[in-house]
């Protein structure tokens, strides 16, 4: 199985913010609005993706879009709570180092 495309998403401030992890990242962090609009906008980033995906996510408005991420194939979503990380580059890191 080809190794999994790592994304970390928290909630902050009404605004849902992605990044991947902190080594080896091409990407940038980016913000969409926590409504469905910015879910719809994320879905649709990463509906072309044909690497397996692994979701490290956080917060509120997060736990709803990972639920809503969840039904594509390949893809795994990690509930982490608030208390323990909350930077999205973190997520992602967190989500790369998951078995």
């Amino acid at each position: 199985m080809r190794r999994a495309l790592c994304l970390g998403i928290c909630s902050k401030g009404g605004w849902l913010i992605t990044g991947p992890p902190r080594s080896g990242c091409h990407s940038a962090v980016a913000q969409f609005p926590a409504s469905a609009m910015g879910v719809e906008a994320i879905k649709l980033a990463i509906a072309e993706c044909d690497e397996p995906l692994r979701i490290a996510i956080c917060g509120d408005d997060a736990i709803r879009l990972g639920l809503a991420l969840s039904e594509g194939a390949r893809r795994e979503i990690i509930i982490v709570t608030s208390g323990i990380m909350s930077d999205s580059s973190a997520l992602a890191e967190y989500a790369r180092r998951v078995c």
